[in-house]
């Protein structure tokens, strides 16, 4: 992983070569000293062969949020993605992907009717036959803002943008899904495009007063005739909330038997917060508390209720209302020992 990271950092950074120093060095793991490979060779060559003569084009956004960079050579796009833990990574690419490991065994990914399923964790992996324009129109799906303030009484707009990516004319409809508190219209945009052609829309969007704080991933559904008939899935994240201002939870059982819940409240930003918290839990009476936080610090709070095993995986409630301002933050997390 570490020898691939560093040949892809070569090429984002637009090395026209890319070089091992030594290579027969007997801790540089690539060759041995009597000229046989080493461990890091296959994973060298794999990577040499598939990115070499190809140009970078910055990364797609993946549902399970995998790691990935993409790079283009003529008509081909290549992926290389990876993920801190084990994942399924399920989006269309084109018609003939392939999935190479680092030591090059090349698969096909299992279909299903969203695409195919790639297997990833944190070895980087190559995704090879990818449709390019596919490729490049996820890459250019573009959102003018990605956070907006949770904020119930406000209609919110958002901006974005996409481009014909095809060498002919598109015709077809983008659908925009995301949460079930969020109220969004119109909920169809209609777009005919010529090739190289961007489509421009407004977005008007409303939260529910139970409108979780923190990422959320908005999918744009793309279906479109130019050709053949194209029906795809993009992928953008939303931030809901007060900037960088985030709060964590962490729960157990005491030895009085009562579940303790820590919320610690992470303010990085320059401005004091102020919150007033109630944190609901199933069958119980909501407890509450004040936050009052200077700029850069953190604050932590302690909730307890009694016979603490009867909420172990339970869905908790808490919401956080700025005393002096709009927004009210939202978070639900389950209890655990």
């Amino acid at each position: 992983a570490d020898l691939v990271q560093r040949m892809l950092a070569a090429k984002l950074h637009g090395a026209e070569g890319v070089f091992v120093p030594d290579p027969f060095h007997p801790g540089h793991g690539l060759m041995n000293e009597d000229g046989t490979p080493g461990d890091l060779f296959l994973p060298w060559r794999t990577a040499a062969l598939v990115l070499g003569g190809a140009e970078p084009q910055g990364s797609i956004c993946l549902p399970q949020g995998s790691a990935n960079h993409l790079f283009v050579r003529g008509t081909d796009a290549v992926l290389v993605a990876w993920n801190r833990t084990p994942v399924e990574e399920t989006l269309y690419l084109g018609d003939a992907v392939r999935q190479i490991d680092l030591w090059g065994h090349e698969e096909q990914p299992p279909g299903t009717d969203d695409g195919s399923r790639l297997r990833l964790g944190p070895l980087p992996a190559f995704v090879t036959g990818m449709s390019k324009p596919v490729a490049l129109w996820r890459r250019g799906f573009v959102l003018a803002k990605d956070r907006i303030p949770s904020v119930f009484s406000e209609r919110h707009v958002i901006r974005f943008e996409f481009k014909n990516t095809f060498d002919q004319p598109v015709t077809g409809n983008a659908r925009l899904v995301a949460s079930e508190t969020w109220s969004m219209r119109p909920e169809r945009f209609p777009f005919r495009l010529a090739p190289g052609e961007t489509s421009r829309h407004e977005l008007e969007l409303s939260l529910s007063n139970n409108a979780v704080s923190g990422p959320h991933v908005l999918r744009a559904e793309f279906e479109f005739a130019g050709g053949r008939p194209h029906r795809f899935s993009v992928y953008r994240t939303i931030q809901v909330g007060l900037g960088e201002v985030r709060v964590e939870f962490a729960t157990h059982v005491n030895q009085r038997g009562e579940l303790e819940i820590q919320q610690r409240t992470i303010n990085p930003g320059d401005y004091p917060i102020a919150f007033r918290c109630e944190l609901f839990a199933p069958g119980r009476q909501r407890l509450s508390t004040q936050v009052v936080g200077q700029a850069r610090s953190q604050d932590v709070r302690v909730y307890r209720f009694s016979n603490g095993r009867e909420l172990i995986g339970k869905t908790l409630w808490l919401q956080a209302r700025e005393t002096q301002g709009p927004q009210v933050l939202n978070y639900r997390f389950i209890a655990t020992e």
